[in-house]
Formats: structure tokens, C-alpha cells, sequence
């Protein structure tokens, strides 16, 4: 989020989405919600600058295990979360709960998990 021009956001500001996925992650007014405004230094896109987010699968026997077998990739994503894997959408909503981006950027990054 571009801070020269953030600026917070109150949940009534939200898509339906944007609430639900709140909801759904247990996040809802357990911080407070920011966005760009839009400025000349973001060139009115309400964000600046770039930060990664990931997700890594560690192949732990069992994890080799449900690929040797070939598992379909929902198991394999249930065994590696059982595990402790973060995935794609836990790292993008952290990076809501650190003010760094916003709830729509968090759905359009991880949008195969709805």
C-alpha cells in the first residue's frame, strides 16, 4: 500500500468477498483494514513498491508418499497443511494484518483457492 496516501478502511467499505474471505480466515475487526487512496507517487494505483509472498512444500515422507501415488494436488495441499505448510493465502493475509497490502489483492493473488 502506497503510504503517502493510505488511508484506513472500514469493513463497510468491503466487497462481499473481501468480508467473506475475512470471515472465513477468523480476521474480521481483529485489525485495522488500510488501502491506497491513489496519488502521484503510486500513479493512482494505491500501491508502491513490491514485496514476495510464497509458499513452500517441504516433501516430507509423506508427502513423496501421496506424489509416488499420485494424489491428487488437494490431498497433497490437505497432508502438507496437517504438516504446517503456510500456504499462498495464509503469507498474502498476513501481509494484510502487517498493513502492507489489501484484502482485493490478497483475493486476486490467490484467487484458484476460492
Amino acid at each position: 500500500i502506497c503510504p503517502d496516501c493510505r488511508e484506513e478502511v472500514d469493513s463497510d467499505g468491503l466487497n462481499e468477498l473481501e468480508r467473506h474471505l475475512l470471515r472465513e480466515s477468523e480476521l474480521a475487526g481483529e485489525f485495522p483494514l488500510s488501502r491506497g487512496a491513489g496519488c502521484e507517487r503510486c500513479r493512482f494505483t494505491g500501491y508502491r513498491g513490491r514485496s514476495a509472498i510464497g509458499e513452500v512444500l517441504m516433501v516430507s515422507p509423506a508427502i513423496r508418499q501421496l506424489s509416488q501415488q499420485r494424489a491428487s494436488a488437494e490431498e497433497i495441499k490437505q497432508q502438507a497443511a496437517q504438516e504446517g505448510m503456510r500456504t499462498l493465502r495464509d503469507a498474502a493475509l498476513a501481509a494484510v494484518r502487517a498493513g502492507k497490502t489489501t484484502v482485493s489483492e490478497v483475493i486476486r493473488v490467490t484467487q484458484e483457492d476460492f
